[in-house]
Protein backbone atom coordinates (compact mmCIF):
# COMPACT_ATOMS: atom_id res chain seq x y z
CA UNK A 1 0.00 0.00 0.00
CA UNK A 2 1.00 3.24 -0.20
CA UNK A 3 1.56 4.01 3.06
CA UNK A 4 3.88 0.67 3.48
CA UNK A 5 5.74 2.49 0.23
CA UNK A 6 6.26 5.41 2.53
CA UNK A 7 7.12 4.01 5.62
CA UNK A 8 10.01 2.01 3.66
CA UNK A 9 11.51 5.31 2.17
CA UNK A 10 11.36 6.99 5.42
CA UNK A 11 13.48 4.32 6.82
CA UNK A 12 15.36 3.91 3.96
CA UNK A 13 16.48 7.72 4.47
CA UNK A 14 17.25 7.94 8.05
CA UNK A 15 19.25 5.12 7.91
CA UNK A 16 20.86 6.36 4.78
CA UNK A 17 21.87 9.70 6.85
CA UNK A 18 23.06 7.56 9.99
CA UNK A 19 25.71 5.72 7.61
CA UNK A 20 26.75 9.34 6.22
CA UNK A 21 27.26 10.40 9.28
CA UNK A 22 29.04 7.24 10.55
CA UNK A 23 31.59 7.26 8.11
CA UNK A 24 32.39 11.07 8.78
CA UNK A 25 31.66 11.30 13.09
CA UNK A 26 33.06 9.07 16.07
CA UNK A 27 29.53 8.91 17.40
CA UNK A 28 26.15 9.39 16.08
CA UNK A 29 23.11 9.97 18.30
CA UNK A 30 19.40 9.78 17.21
CA UNK A 31 17.39 12.43 18.91
CA UNK A 32 13.62 12.24 19.79
CA UNK A 33 11.04 14.61 19.63
CA UNK A 34 11.71 15.88 22.86
CA UNK A 35 15.50 16.00 21.93
CA UNK A 36 15.86 13.30 24.13
CA UNK A 37 18.80 10.68 23.29
CA UNK A 38 16.79 7.53 21.85
CA UNK A 39 19.92 5.54 20.24
CA UNK A 40 23.59 5.49 20.09
CA UNK A 41 23.39 6.28 24.21
CA UNK A 42 26.13 3.30 24.26
CA UNK A 43 28.68 4.90 21.85
CA UNK A 44 28.38 8.40 23.09
CA UNK A 45 28.79 7.39 26.82
CA UNK A 46 31.86 5.76 25.51
CA UNK A 47 33.31 8.28 23.50
CA UNK A 48 32.41 10.74 26.84
CA UNK A 49 33.99 8.44 29.55
CA UNK A 50 30.85 7.81 31.01
CA UNK A 51 28.13 4.80 32.06
CA UNK A 52 25.57 4.11 29.22
CA UNK A 53 23.08 4.72 31.96
CA UNK A 54 23.83 8.00 32.55
CA UNK A 55 23.78 9.03 29.02
CA UNK A 56 20.34 7.02 27.58
CA UNK A 57 17.37 9.70 27.59
CA UNK A 58 19.51 12.84 28.66
CA UNK A 59 19.51 15.30 26.09
CA UNK A 60 22.36 15.76 24.34
CA UNK A 61 22.27 19.58 25.05
CA UNK A 62 23.02 18.66 28.89
CA UNK A 63 26.27 17.51 28.03
CA UNK A 64 27.62 20.84 26.59
CA UNK A 65 29.68 23.33 28.93
CA UNK A 66 28.61 26.65 27.44
CA UNK A 67 25.45 27.74 28.09
CA UNK A 68 25.59 29.98 24.93
CA UNK A 69 26.31 26.76 22.99
CA UNK A 70 23.46 24.57 24.73
CA UNK A 71 20.53 27.97 23.48
CA UNK A 72 22.08 27.79 19.84
CA UNK A 73 21.77 23.99 19.95
CA UNK A 74 18.16 23.64 21.21
CA UNK A 75 17.16 26.56 19.53
CA UNK A 76 18.16 25.09 16.06
CA UNK A 77 16.53 22.14 16.82
CA UNK A 78 13.34 24.40 17.75
CA UNK A 79 13.33 26.01 14.59
CA UNK A 80 14.32 22.97 12.12
CA UNK A 81 12.11 21.42 9.83
CA UNK A 82 12.37 18.12 8.14
CA UNK A 83 13.48 20.17 4.98
CA UNK A 84 16.37 22.36 6.98
CA UNK A 85 19.67 22.14 5.87
CA UNK A 86 22.19 20.56 8.61
CA UNK A 87 23.86 21.96 10.65
CA UNK A 88 27.04 22.16 12.72
CA UNK A 89 27.69 23.50 16.24
CA UNK A 90 31.16 23.66 17.66
CA UNK A 91 30.96 23.16 21.58
CA UNK A 92 32.69 21.30 24.12
CA UNK A 93 31.14 18.23 25.59
CA UNK A 94 31.84 17.11 29.44
CA UNK A 95 33.51 13.97 30.12
CA UNK A 96 32.14 11.34 32.65
CA UNK A 97 29.37 13.54 33.89
CA UNK A 98 31.01 15.62 36.54
CA UNK A 99 31.16 19.39 36.66
CA UNK A 100 33.41 19.57 39.23
CA UNK A 101 36.63 21.08 39.02
CA UNK A 102 38.73 18.35 37.61
CA UNK A 103 36.03 17.75 35.08
CA UNK A 104 37.53 16.69 31.53
CA UNK A 105 36.25 18.78 28.29
CA UNK A 106 36.13 17.36 24.90
CA UNK A 107 35.89 19.87 21.82
CA UNK A 108 33.35 18.28 19.37
CA UNK A 109 31.86 19.46 16.24
CA UNK A 110 27.73 18.37 16.17
CA UNK A 111 26.76 17.51 13.08
CA UNK A 112 22.90 17.42 13.13
CA UNK A 113 20.45 16.62 10.96
CA UNK A 114 16.10 16.87 11.27
CA UNK A 115 13.89 14.58 9.36
CA UNK A 116 10.17 13.25 9.83
CA UNK A 117 9.68 9.76 11.56
CA UNK A 118 7.42 7.52 11.47
CA UNK A 119 3.36 9.30 11.75
CA UNK A 120 5.15 12.43 11.18
CA UNK A 121 7.32 12.55 14.13
CA UNK A 122 10.56 14.73 14.19
CA UNK A 123 13.35 13.68 14.61
CA UNK A 124 17.14 14.22 14.91
CA UNK A 125 20.24 12.60 13.73
CA UNK A 126 23.45 13.81 15.62
CA UNK A 127 27.20 13.38 14.68
CA UNK A 128 29.74 14.24 16.80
Amino acid sequence: TRRTVSTTMLGAQSQALMRLLELVCDVVVDLDADFAIADGAHKLAAWLASNPSDVQGTRLQDHMTDYEDRARFENFLQQSSASAMPTVVHTKLLCAGSRDAGAVEKSAEIFCVTFCGLQGRRRYIAGI
